[in-house]
Order: structure tokens, then C-alpha cells, then sequence
């Protein structure tokens, strides 16, 4: 027996469709969300790193400053942020001096940050380390700077670490976007496309049913024909016909007669009184 025709065979298929499906919507969801959440982490920080045209090799940069403050208003910028969603209250303005490779002049009083967003999460960003390093003036170590930004300095820069990471994070939620919405496709063609054994299996049915009406009718009309010759043979009117009953004073007698309607022949019976 096919699996078509096996019951348990074809509710197990259904169920594994079921649970298929909800983990195909599901994974379409989570992945999608992820892509949404790593946007702004992620993604974001990626593009901006690789369009600021960083050095490949870093240059001498020297602390000029820092300052530590307290207050919103006072704090519209920090040198390093645990957190890129949060207020900060409290925060520590370092700026740096450096000379380009092909430029004499030096750029003066830069911002300087640990990345292109100034911001992280532990491990990777630690500001209480980051502050202690570079914060003191007169500290000398290698920065980078940007080309298009020249007023952006960066303490680390790994081109091919951020290149690694923008293009799992772009490819890993998108392929399990697809995939999930391809298996909802390729699914949803299959129970929409017709099949010729259930349809094979369904025509045979109905003319099943179809020949027991026609028996049942070919029944009914042979016990009508039935009833309607024994009718005739005991010369009772059936059910379209009426009988009726008169006096022959001739012969002192009554005439029964049964009237049938539309058939002009009439059956009498005499009795005598």
C-alpha cells in the first residue's frame, strides 16, 4: 500500500509538514529580526569604517588633553562608551595630535576613539582601560586616521576583521531568510498542485455512489410497477384512481366501478343484493 492510501502514513507526513513549517516562519523571524538588530551594531559601523578610507599603517599619535565630565549638556561626546544605546552622564574627552605620512603639518586637538562609533560592549571595549592608557597627556602610541575624516582618530583598526564581520552579518540572517521562504514556496506549490491518484481516487468514489442511487431508483420503480400490476390483478384502483359506487334499479344491484384516470377503460363488479 502507498503511502497515499496509508492513513497513519499520510497524518505522520502532515504533522512533519506542520512542524516544518512552523520552524521554517520561525527561523524567517529570528533571522530577520537579527539582520534589523545588527544594522545599527554592526553593519553600520562596518560600511562607515571601510568609507573612511583609513591608513593601512598606523602613525605616531600624541595625548594632548583630556577632560572629565559630568552632565548631559556637558557630555556631548565621549572618547570611549560602554553601551551605544544609553545616555551617558559622565564622560572623558581625550584629544590627540598626529602628523600624516605624506603631510608635514601636524592635525591638532582630535577626538580620539577606540572605534568609528566611539562606543562597545566588554570585552572587546573597555573605557576604564581605554581611559587609563590614553587619557595622561603627553602619552605617545600608534593610531590611525582617517582620509576623509581627518579629525577622527582610532586607537585599533582590523580592516579585515570588520570585513569578516560585515559579511556574516549580512549573509548568515539573509541565507536563512531565503532559505525558510523558499521551503514555504516550494511547500505551499505542493498542497496547491493537484494529484491524479487522489483525484483518480475520488472519481471512483462518487460513481460508486452514483450506481447505488441508480439501484435504489431501479428498486423503488420495480416495486411501484409491482404494486401497480397487483393492484390490477385483485381489480383495486391504484392510488391515481377513484371507485365509485351505483344503484341498477333494472336489476336490483349495485354497480362498483373503479374510475382510472387518464386510462378511458372501466372494471365492474355486480353483486347482487
Amino acid at each position: 500500500m502507498s503511502a497515499l492510501e496509508d492513513p497513519k502514513a499520510k497524518s505522520w507526513t502532515s504533522t512533519l509538514r506542520f512542524y516544518l513549517t512552523a520552524v521554517a516562519v520561525l527561523v524567517a523571524c529570528l533571522s530577520s529580526f537579527a539582520f534589523l538588530f545588527l544594522v545599527p551594531f554592526v553593519i553600520d559601523p562596518a560600511f562607515s569604517t571601510l568609507f573612511a578610507e583609513f591608513a593601512d599603517e598606523p602613525t605616531t599619535c600624541v595625548t594632548e588633553s583630556s577632560e572629565y565630565k559630568e552632565g548631559m549638556s556637558n557630555c556631548t561626546w565621549s572618547s570611549c562608551r560602554e553601551g551605544c544605546t544609553r545616555e551617558i552622564f559622565q564622560c572623558t574627552q581625550i584629544y590627540v595630535k598626529y602628523t600624516a605620512a605624506d603631510e608635514q603639518v601636524p592635525h591638532t586637538s582630535i577626538p580620539l576613539y577606540p572605534n568609528v562609533k566611539g562606543c562597545g560592549y566588554p570585552p572587546e571595549v573597555n573605557c576604564t582601560e581605554f581611559n587609563e592608557n590614553y587619557s595622561t597627556p603627553g602619552t605617545i602610541f600608534p593610531c590611525y586616521y582617517s582620509k576623509l575624516m581627518p579629525d577622527l582618530a582610532l586607537t585599533t583598526l582590523d580592516l579585515e576583521k570588520v570585513k569578516l564581520d560585515l559579511i556574516y552579518a549580512i549573509a548568515i540572517p539573509w541565507s536563512l531568510f531565503l532559505v525558510s521562504i523558499l521551503y514555504l514556496l516550494i511547500t505551499y506549490a505542493g498542497m496547491s498542485k493537484p494529484d491524479p491518484k487522489v483525484d483518480e481516487q475520488v472519481e471512483v468514489k462518487a460513481s460508486k455512489g452514483t450506481s447505488k442511487v441508480s439501484a435504489s431508483n431501479s428498486m423503488k420503480s420495480l416495486s411501484k410497477s409491482y404494486q401497480h400490476g397487483a393492484s390490477k390483478a385483485r381489480e383495486e384502483p391504484d392510488d391515481k384512481g377513484q371507485r365509485r359506487i351505483t344503484r341498477l334499479p333494472e336489476c336490483g344491484c349495485i354497480s362498483s366501478e373503479a374510475v382510472l384516470s387518464p386510462t378511458p377503460t372501466h372494471h365492474q363488479n355486480f353483486y347482487r343484493y
